[in-house]
Formats: C-alpha cells, sequence, structure tokens
C-alpha cells in the first residue's frame, strides 16, 4: 500500500462520516482508521469545516496530518498510538536487609501517553512507614522493627512484598513490585540497654553487699563484745558437780546466734575447810567445777548471714515472666514511695479531712470515696503534665526556681493561688475575664489541654 492511496483512502473515510450525517447540523465527527502502521484519529466541525483531501506534513512515520479548512485555517490530527505509563521505583526488584536497617528510595514514572496521577500503596505483610507514598517522585523509607522476624519463620528470614500501583486519568493502572528478604538481627540498642541495666543490677547489688557487710560486722563485733562479757561471767561461777556446770551452759547459750561458735571445757578445783595454804597430806573438803569457755566466728556462716541480708522478698501473684518480669516487679514495687504519698496528701491540713466529722458507717465510705477520688484526679493531672513535658521537652520552676520536669501537682496547684474570676454585667449581657494569668500558667494549661485552656478562657 502506497502513501498516496494512504491519503486518498483516509479522505474518503472523513468525507462519508461528514455526509452520513448532514451538513446543516452542527456538532463532532470522530472517524478512525487503521492500516497496520498508521492509527489516526479525524475530527471536524459539521457546519465550518470543507473535506479536502489531507497533506503529510513531514513523512509518514511521523503520524501528523493537516486537514485545511477555507474559511478557518487549518485542524491538526495526531496519532491515536497510546504509550503506557510506568511506575519505577529507584531500587531493584529485590533486595536484601536485617532488622534495624532502613531502607529508603523514590518512587519515579516513566511517563507515557496519560501521565499517572495517583499511587496506592500495599504490602503482603503490614508495616507501619514513616512516608506516604501518593505520587510520583514520593519518597519511601521503612525500618524493620527487630521483632519482625518471628521464631517460627524459617532460615531466620521473611519475605515482604511490597505493591505500588499507580493509575492516570484512563484508569490504566501499573504496578511495581519489590520483594524485601529481611534477615533476624541482634537488636542492639535493646541489648546495650539490657547490659546497662545489668551493670547497674550488678552495682546495686555490691553496694547493698558491702553495705550489709558493713553494718553486719558492726553487729557481729558487737555480738561477740556481749558474748565474750556473758561468757565471761560464766566462768567465774562455780558448780558443784560436772552436770550442773553443764546444764548452766546449756541455759547460758540460748539466743546464740548461728554465726558464733562457743565452746566449753571443765576445770575442776579443790576446796580446803581453812584459808590459805594447806598442810602437806590434807584432803580437800569438796571439789568445784568451773566452766572454761571459747567463743569463736563461723566465717562462711558470717558471708552466708551478709547475703540473706543483702536480698530481700517480694512476691507476686503475676507468675507469667512475659506479662511482669522481676526488674518489673521490682521496680513496681519501689514506686510504692509514689502512692505513700499520694495518700499522705490526704493527712494534709490543706486538704481539711481533719475537719470534717461523721459517725454513720456509710458517711464513712462515702467520705473515703470522694478523698480517694480526688487523689485519682491529682495523680492523673500531676501524670499528664510530666507527661506533656517529657513529651515537648519543656520545663516548669520549681519550688527554688529551678527548671524541672517533674513538678508535684500540690506545687502547681499553689502556683494557681491568686487568679481570680471577674464578673460585669452590663444591661442583660454578662462577661466574664480571668484575673491574674502569667506566663506560666498559660504555659501548663497549654500543656494539659485544650479544654483546660479553654475554660480558663485562653485564645486557641
Amino acid at each position: 500500500m502506497n502513501d498516496q492511496g494512504d491519503l486518498e483512502g483516509l479522505s474518503a473515510l472523513v468525507t462519508g462520516a461528514t455526509s452520513g450525517i448532514g451538513g446543516a447540523a452542527a456538532g463532532l465527527v470522530v472517524a478512525q482508521a487503521s492500516y497496520g502502521w498508521l492509527n489516526f484519529t479525524a475530527a471536524c466541525l459539521l457546519n465550518q469545516y470543507v473535506m479536502v483531501p489531507l497533506h503529510p506534513v513531514g513523512s509518514l512515520d511521523d503520524h501528523l496530518y493537516v486537514m485545511e479548512d477555507a474559511a478557518a485555517g487549518a485542524l491538526v490530527f495526531f496519532t491515536t498510538e497510546v504509550i503506557p505509563s510506568h511506575v519505577k521505583p529507584t531500587v531493584s526488584s529485590v533486595l536484601y536487609m536485617e532488622e534495624g536497617d532502613t531502607i529508603s528510595f523514590k518512587v519515579q514514572c516513566e511517563t507515557g501517553t496519560y501521565p499517572i496521577e495517583s499511587i496506592n500503596f500495599y504490602s503482603s505483610v503490614p508495616i507501619k512507614t514513616n512516608s506516604n507514598v501518593k505520587g510520583c517522585n514520593d519518597d519511601f523509607t521503612w525500618s524493620p522493627p527487630f521483632d519482625f522476624v518471628k521464631e517460627s519463620d524459617s532460615g531466620k528470614q521473611k519475605l515482604l512484598t511490597l505493591y505500588f500501583v499507580g493509575t492516570n486519568k484512563i484508569f490504566m493502572r501499573d504496578t511495581a513490585t519489590i520483594k524485601i528478604y529481611v534477615k533476624d538481627a541482634l537488636n542492639y540498642p535493646y541489648m546495650t540497654e539490657e547490659y546497662n541495666l545489668a551493670v547497674k543490677n550488678i552495682r546495686t547489688y555490691i553496694l547493698r553487699l558491702k553495705y550489709a557487710f558493713f553494718l553486719l560486722d558492726k553487729k557481729v563485733k558487737k555480738t561477740q563484745d556481749k558474748w565474750e562479757n556473758k561468757l565471761w561471767h560464766l566462768s567465774v561461777r562455780s558448780f558443784s558437780c560436772e552436770k550442773d556446770a553443764e546444764d548452766a551452759w546449756k541455759q547460758a547459750i540460748k539466743g546464740k546466734p548461728s554465726w558464733l561458735v562457743a565452746t566449753f571445757t571443765l576445770r575442776s578445783e579443790a576446796r580446803y575447810e581453812h584459808a590459805g595454804k594447806p598442810k602437806k597430806n590434807a584432803l580437800p573438803e569438796k571439789t568445784v567445777w568451773f566452766l572454761v569457755p571459747t567463743l569463736s566466728i563461723d566465717e562462711p556462716e558470717v558471708e552466708t548471714q551478709i547475703s540473706k541480708d543483702a536480698c530481700f522478698i517480694i512476691a507476686t501473684n503475676i507468675l507469667d515472666e512475659q506479662e511482669l518480669s522481676h526488674e518489673q516487679v521490682i521496680t513496681t514495687y519501689k514506686e510504692q514511695g509514689g502512692v505513700e504519698r499520694g495518700f499522705r496528701f490526704l493527712k494534709d491540713p490543706l486538704f481539711f479531712a481533719s475537719s470534717v466529722f461523721v459517725k454513720k458507717p456509710e458517711r464513712v465510705v462515702a467520705l473515703s470515696f470522694i478523698m480517694v477520688l480526688a487523689l485519682l484526679v491529682y495523680r492523673l493531672a500531676e501524670h499528664l503534665l510530666r507527661c506533656r513535658l517529657a513529651q515537648t521537652e519543656e520545663t516548669v520552676p520549681n519550688q527554688v526556681n529551678k527548671p524541672t520536669k517533674r513538678p508535684t501537682m500540690r506545687w502547681i496547684f499553689q502556683c494557681f493561688e491568686g487568679i481570680d474570676l471577674l464578673h460585669i454585667r452590663m444591661g442583660s449581657r454578662l462577661q466574664t475575664q480571668v484575673l491574674g494569668l502569667q506566663a506560666l500558667h498559660q504555659k501548663v494549661l497549654r500543656l494539659l489541654g485544650p479544654p483546660y485552656a479553654h475554660f480558663y478562657r485562653l485564645p486557641a
């Protein structure tokens, strides 16, 4: 098929499409033809254009034609061949990484006839990312957590497939797929934290052991002196027979610490009728017996006692270590001081609890409920303010005007003393103003949240 035949066929096709509708009708006529190597669309306004043979501009490979109009100039026709657009991430389709690593790449687009207008992201496993890919040239960033690979995964690795689906305005889609093999890795930050915690616990245990040894050493010396004095008094007593001495020994060592080792020997002594040096061949009137005690310290038993004194037992009914670890048990136990301080707040004279007297048991219960409810509100407000200060890395001045991130709510209450509410009535209109709000008050209210700021009529 030659070029002249193609042009005549195109001219006949367009002319036939226009003659079948009528020259008087206004509208748009579209005619299409396909000759294997040529795809085009012709359009004209029926009431304005006169169809004439088409003349190619350049070669036929350009697929560009002009239809001349006798009155209004020229109408340009382009090819209808659609070149698809593609989603092209800037990384390869298969990636390997370890837990804790970070992957980041740009999701680019290869533009065709109709550009990609939006991109949807999917994954084979639900993941949390710091990026939101919605269009071309958006960045994708992801860091697998250290618990991403489970014990049940084969080979200590898990496959994650990412899908980036691009859509253009005529709903043509193109999908880019990326496979990521995530390998199990050691959680270095967590292990470092565990190591530091273990070192801290060991140092704490050593300090407790040293302090317990110091206290027990003082106790050992004091107790040893006490028992040496007691056994000395026992050693100067005389007994009429060995059995009396042994019975006295058994009675004397009752209550002796386990780390003290006390032994004795018996010593006999003859007593004569007359004082002074006895005569030769004189027979003693009687024989008396004395205890000769010895006292020593059992060092292994002392060390055992030190270890016992350096430790204490904490019991809990939560036996699952995954739910509550040993460290959490100790931490929770040590935090009971905060609870005790809370109940001390209820006994504070500022609470006026001592000025309220009730007699009936149900009223005592009701008063106790109100006091505990007030303590709950107090502690929640304190916890909220401390959390907000930690999140925003801000501080408030304490009682000695030094910055702190852990103020007590009692101090905050004292700071809010002297704030007044002024009501101004002008006819039927009532205006309310809050007086005495300083910069510190406004800062605390905004940290606590919009409801608190609105209650004190602070602007948003």
